[in-house]
């Protein structure tokens, strides 16, 4: 019997009402997945304040728990294809902050303005909420959180439910790291979730220094992100034109919503606590409050109250602008060049896969476990829909040209499942946030892409970022 496809010529193919209402129950399905899917990537202003309004969490893509929006139905693969292998590149779970001090400087600002008696009693219940967050996390410095193990823990559960046909029976499981202990962490966490599902898995599991040129490819891979380009980043990120114009774009914002709500005295509170202007107390409380849920301290409510959709809009375009002018978008070499860093991860994706293929990959799934900052440029490499920005320095046109809130919370994964028919045929599904992701290629089985189309479309997005790496590195001999 044929697989229906929609069109008129394939509906008269439904011969019996029982495969006709089943047709119409996969065409619906796909209806609402596009749906849903085109107003996710809407990258307008008033688009993602509405976001924004529904899920809060999303103002701040980058700390946001894992998942940041809610799980779909995994859709069914094509007639007669059944799944094989997978490939996974995953950052790690929810994490404590990197260092104390990036909570610190704001719990300063409100002792200050406490000692003065200058704090709403919002402005008191916010600083009470920020002392305790603070005290949870000192000595903890980027570590995992129970939180973070046990969202890696379900992501790896899912997977087998998911795919119970890759993982059944005695079967090997090959998981590399980043010598980072949220990364190992996270990944014996994933493992835990597979083998809950079926003891029988065997696992390989490493993070080795000799693996990391794969795993961390831009400060690991000295043949392809040489010392001398680098070095060219971190400056071009710290004072380069992105950096002083996003500097200046802050200065500009005003939140005197916010700044009434916590103080009696705005002025008094800029001026003598440290606070210099009200965009920095605004997003640096925010975002401590925020950052407490990935240790499973709830602020939402104190959210909710005092930031307007406004005030998390302004927190949503600058730490997407960060992203911008750093790694994610097109459009200035020096940033594409940062992009085309990524090149061993996908190579190592793609021959891995090539090898399961062939039958010479004794694994019947390869996990990697990364950080944020190769899984987001990661998508944006490889050329998903709507997951790479164009460069500008006008902040609020760059931060809004592409959809950035879905993309890289604590424990973000992207997943390439390969399918086989009997007649050998291979098709590729990536799934981004376990949820399918959509890339420019023609085919009627999207998002089940060819394995050959995928990895010729794949080589050409990558091979577009090698003319302005060849400048950049060519300048800095």
């Amino acid at each position: 019997m044929q697989r229906y496809e929609i069109s008129q010529e394939n509906y008269y193919l439904c011969e019996n009402k029982l495969l006709f209402l089943f047709c119409m129950k996969r065409i619906i399905f796909t209806l609402i997945a596009l749906a849903t899917l085109f107003s996710l990537s809407a990258q307008t202003p008033e688009a993602i304040r509405e976001s924004i309004l529904k899920h809060p969490n999303l103002a701040i893509p980058t700390f946001s728990t894992y998942p940041c929006m809610p799980l779909e139905k995994v859709a069914e693969a094509p007639k007669g294809f059944e799944p094989f292998y997978m490939s996974v590149v995953s950052r790690h779970g929810s994490r404590y902050e990197q260092d104390d001090k990036y909570f610190r400087k704001i719990v300063n600002i409100f002792d200050k303005a406490d000692n003065l008696g200058i704090l709403t009693p919002e402005g008191k219940l916010i600083h009470q909420k920020m002392t305790k967050i603070l005290e949870e996390q000192q000595g903890r410095n980027g570590e995992l959180t129970s939180l973070g193990y046990e969202q890696l823990r379900l992501v790896g559960n899912r997977a087998y439910n998911n795919f119970p046909a890759i993982f059944s029976g005695e079967c090997s499981v090959d998981g590399r790291s980043s010598t980072s202990l949220r990364c190992v962490f996270s990944m014996v966490a994933f493992v835990q979730g597979l083998k809950e599902n079926n003891p029988l898995i065997k696992v390989e599991q490493q993070a080795r220094r000799e693996e990391l040129p794969a795993i961390r490819p831009l400060v690991d891979n000295k043949e392809r992100s040489p010392k001398i380009f680098q070095k060219h980043h971190k400056e071009f990120v710290d004072s380069g034109e992105g950096a002083e114009e996003l500097k200046a774009w802050k200065r500009e914002q005003r939140t005197p919503d916010f700044m009434s709500k916590i103080t009696t005295d705005p002025e008094r509170m800029l001026k003598e606590c440290g606070g210099r202007y009200d965009f920095n107390v605004m997003h640096n409380t925010h975002k401590t409050l925020l950052f407490a849920a990935n240790f499973s301290m709830d602020c939402s409510q104190l959210i909710e109250r005092n930031f307007t959709t406004d005030e998390l809009y302004l927190s949503y375009i600058y730490a997407t602008y960060k992203w911008i002018y750093n790694s994610i978008s097109v459009g200035n070499d020096i940033v594409e060049t940062r992009l085309s860093c990524m090149r061993p991860l996908v190579d190592d994706i793609i021959e891995r896969a090539n090898k399961a293929i062939e039958g010479k990959n004794p694994h019947v799934a390869d996990l990697r476990f990364t950080h944020d900052s190769y899984v987001a440029p990661l998508q944006a490499y490889m050329g998903f829909d709507n997951h790479r920005g164009t460069y500008s320095l006008d902040v609020e046109k760059a931060a809004t040209s592409f959809n950035f809130s879905p993309m890289i919370p604590m424990g973000a994964n992207v997943q390439f499942v390969l399918y086989r028919n009997k007649a050998s045929k291979v098709l590729v599904r990536t799934l981004i946030n376990e949820c399918d992701a959509t890339m420019p290629i023609e085919c009627k089985t999207a998002p089940f892409y060819p394995w050959d189309d995928f990895c010729n479309f794949v080589t050409k997005s990558m091979d577009k970022f090698e003319a302005p790496r060849s400048r950049v590195l060519e300048s800095l001999q």
